[in-house]
């Protein structure tokens, strides 16, 4: 250009076409805004644009940076998606999400509510925890159960397996039965868990394991064996002071008392002796006939020395 007093003078910077007269530039590089005022260019600053033409411009609604020279959106605000052939930014939908430089994705499978932005899930279906690193999904294991909104929790205490959706407890441990409350409660002594109930230990055992239903404690004149009770043979054993298993009578004693093993005949020398019981009240009256050479009473016992 030249206003007739110089020589031909270059545009202004990034001009690439200006007013032969004046100097002042009628169109930029694209990416510099044309300032009509003074027909300078100026860079376009992040988030604007221009092709040269008009002063910078600011990109598109929900734009957070676009192409200097163009306008279309490069990277959109987050929840936004970027339309891959139109360059806009639209609003994520239920169920979708985009960190703003992809168009909306669809939430993580089972989940029924996503982070617009990150994807992250915050409600999934019932059965299926939250993922607390990745934001996923992860079905409930037999043991653990969520409604959707957390990750999976264990079933409470003593349930080995529960409902996955509401934590309601299906079954219980060994030696626990199912209330109607959905707990599981311990079996009272004398019972124990056959098929989720309660169930009383098999006769004639006192005490069982509450799990398995061996015997541990067995009614006077028996012992545990597994699952049941056999009875001491009455006269040649007695029961063990715990009452755990069955003893044969001291050695050297034809018949010895239950409970302690007390004997109660026994050969000595070519004499016998016996232990008479009697009610510990009302003593009987014993009276010894000639082949018993003495008696000695003592507190409900008679003992007698026989030939």
């Amino acid at each position: 250009w030249s206003n007739g007093e110089t020589t031909c003078q270059q545009c202004p910077s990034n001009c690439i076409n200006c007013d032969h007269t004046t100097g002042k530039c009628l169109k930029c590089d694209e990416g510099y805004g044309l300032d009509i005022s003074n027909g300078s260019c100026t860079p376009c600053i992040d988030n604007t644009w221009s092709n040269g033409e008009t002063t910078c411009q600011q990109c598109p609604s929900n734009c957070i940076n676009c192409n200097h020279t163009t306008g279309k959106c490069l990277k959109c605000d987050e929840g936004f998606g970027l339309d891959s052939v139109s360059s806009s930014c639209t609003s994520c939908s239920a169920n979708t999400w985009s960190n703003g430089e992809t168009t909306c994705q669809q939430c993580p499978s089972n989940c029924i509510n996503c982070d617009h932005t990150t994807g992250k899930c915050l409600l999934c279906n019932a059965g299926n925890g939250i993922a607390s690193t990745s934001g996923h999904c992860i079905p409930c294991t037999d043991n653990s159960w969520s409604d959707g909104r957390t990750s999976c929790l264990i079933c409470s205490s003593n349930c080995i397996s529960c409902n996955h959706t509401s934590g309601a407890c299906i079954s219980c441990m060994g030696g626990y039965h199912l209330a109607s409350s959905n707990a599981c409660v311990a079996c009272e002594q004398g019972t124990f868990s056959h098929e989720g109930v309660c169930t009383p230990c098999e006769s004639p055992c006192d005490k069982c394991d509450t799990a398995t239903g061996n015997c541990l404690q067995c009614s006077f004149g028996h012992a545990p064996n597994g699952t049941i009770c056999i009875a001491c043979n009455p006269g040649t054993e007695y029961n063990s002071p715990a009452g755990e298993k069955c003893l044969a009578c001291p050695l050297g004693c034809t018949r010895c008392e239950m409970t302690a093993g007390l004997c109660l005949e026994k050969e000595d020398q070519g004499y016998s002796w016996s232990v008479l019981w009697e009610n510990p009240v009302v003593l009987a009256v014993v009276v010894c006939t000639a082949v018993i050479v003495a008696c000695i009473a003592i507190t409900g016992i008679v003992l007698c020395v026989m030939k």
